[in-house]
C-alpha cells in the first residue's frame, strides 16, 4: 500500500512538474509575441477573464489538442 502511494506521488509530482513547464513555456511565448498574460489584466475585469481563455486555449494546443479537444497530431 505505501509502495503504490509512494508511486502515485511521484506520477503527481511528475504531472505537476509538467503542467508547471507548459505553464512557464506559454507564458514566456506570449510575453514574446507581445501578448497579454493574465497577470497583465486587472483582478476581476472582463479583459482579465478574456486572457485566461486566450492562455488556457494557447496551453491546450502547447499539447497538440486544438480547443474543442480534438487531436491535431496525425
Amino acid at each position: 500500500m505505501k509502495s503504490e502511494n509512494l508511486k502515485s506521488s511521484q506520477r503527481s509530482e511528475a504531472l505537476w512538474a509538467v503542467a508547471e513547464a507548459i505553464e512557464g513555456a506559454t507564458r514566456a511565448i506570449r510575453r514574446a509575441r507581445n501578448k497579454l498574460n493574465p497577470e497583465d489584466c486587472p483582478p476581476g475585469s472582463q479583459l482579465r477573464q478574456m486572457i485566461i481563455v486566450e492562455f488556457l486555449n494557447d496551453c491546450i494546443q502547447s499539447i497538440g489538442e486544438d480547443v474543442e479537444g480534438e487531436s491535431s497530431g496525425g
